[in-house]
């Protein structure tokens, strides 16, 4: 990463504490703790991962800068941002059986969370997302867009001329911009998800540190963007 020594310094240091503290979340049963307004349920360990690896990754991207061939990093990211893609994109178990299919029946006590759980599978109790739920594939599709969006930013920097590579303009634009305009509206969402609580408290203590991660994710790749 190129610009200002103090942001970039500062970007590292807030990317670093972010994927330590997932690293940390590895350790516990669970990788969120519901709280009031937050999104109830957890995520899983495989989330955390990832989170994790983008967070340390980005730390130490920004601060090695040239120290370390760009080749290296579009490996250290190409190939876990890959694996979620085909993650997310892979077709669920059985899904070309008999398209007839009939829907079980289920107690009428169970109605209003099943339903709540099919337009917000977070929000339906303690469990976490099925292996091919909406929920899991989007989760995986974002950490690909993550992912693969560092191994781009790496290919620009190793694609840019000698001379120009302490200049913006390395990359193409359209995909550049593209990408700016999904991690800034990520940045706002998590921002308003932070900020979403019923008494319009931010959140604190360990209920608000995962989504205040994320933000911090957004915030990193949002800046990093900005430097191509």
């Amino acid at each position: 990463m190129h610009g200002p020594a103090v942001l970039t310094w500062l970007l590292a240091a807030l990317t670093a504490t972010s994927g330590t503290y997932c690293l940390s979340r590895l350790r516990g049963p669970s990788c969120e703790r519901p709280g009031p307004g937050a999104r109830r349920g957890v995520l899983s360990h495989e989330s955390a991962a990832a989170e994790a690896l983008m967070g340390l990754g980005m730390a130490a991207m920004a601060v090695t800068g040239d120290v370390v061939p760009p080749a290296v990093w579009a490996w250290v990211f190409g190939l876990p941002g890959a694996w979620f893609l085909l993650a997310a994109l892979a077709p669920r178990p059985g899904a070309a059986r008999s398209p007839v299919r009939h829907p079980p029946v289920l107690p009428s006590t169970a109605l209003p969370s099943t339903a709540l759980g099919a337009t917000f599978p977070h929000a339906a109790g303690p469990h976490s997302p099925a292996p091919h739920s909406p929920a899991r594939r989007v989760h995986r599709l974002h950490h690909a867009i993550g992912a693969l969006a560092m191994t781009y930013m790496a290919l620009a920097m190793a694609g840019a001329p000698a001379h120009a590579h302490h200049q913006a303009g390395a990359g193409l634009p359209l995909l550049t911009g593209g990408l700016l305009l999904y991690f800034g509206g990520y940045t706002l969402w998590a921002g308003s998800r932070l900020l979403a609580t019923p008494g319009g408290v931010l959140h604190t203590g360990s209920s608000g540190l995962p989504q205040a991660c994320r933000l911090t994710m957004g915030i990193g790749m949002f800046a990093m963007l900005l430097t191509l």
